[in-house]
């Protein structure tokens, strides 16, 4: 019994951080100023709208900063520094595993102004990572037709998939790899 619970609490252990981690987001990026020289010290809040709950850290020496462990959601992101205007992401949407890469460029300022960049006008590139993937939503399940009724068809949404009928006259999925 002492053998199992030992091996039940290590795996445990390895396991459930794992699972976490893939279903989080992270929001990183480099603060530059105007010059593109590094700003550090900036203050980096992101603030979860459904639950108002935020997470902040500073830039390091070279301007970086990555705010890890996010719930996915939508999110505003505000990046601050005094001498500098506020920039402000409204509407950011984080998906599982997503890392958004959000670099904004800080104005010199003497008074307190705030620059808002709309969430529709981020794109959702990760530059750190060159895996494709796809996110359905719950709006496309409900809305794209499904001739089989088989939520399995919303896969050959993803890029490099595509149907390949086999014998039984039940589509089977095929990935598709391109050679550059």
């Amino acid at each position: 019994m002492k053998r199992f619970s030992a091996l039940a609490l290590l795996l445990l252990l390895f396991c459930f951080p794992r699972l976490a981690v893939g279903q989080t987001a992270s929001i990183s990026g480099t603060v530059m100023d105007a010059t593109a020289a590094v700003v550090p010290q900036a203050k980096v809040t992101a603030r979860n709208l459904a639950t108002n709950a935020s997470r902040s850290t500073a830039t390091d020496g070279s301007g970086s900063y990555r705010i890890t462990s996010l719930v996915p959601g939508v999110y505003d992101v505000l990046v601050e520094r005094s001498g500098f205007k506020t920039v402000e992401y409204s509407r950011v949407e984080l998906t599982v595993g997503q890392v958004q890469n959000l670099s904004p460029a800080l104005v010199p300022s003497a008074a307190a102004e705030t620059i808002t960049v709309h969430g529709e006008e981020v794109a959702p590139v990760d530059l750190d990572d060159a895996e494709i993937g796809n996110m359905v939503k719950s709006q496309q399940i409900e809305n794209l037709p499904m001739i089989l009724r088989d939520a399995y068809q919303l896969i050959l949404l993803s890029p490099t998939i595509q149907a390949e009928e086999p014998y039984d006259d039940a589509p089977s999925l095929r990935h598709q790899t391109r050679s550059l």
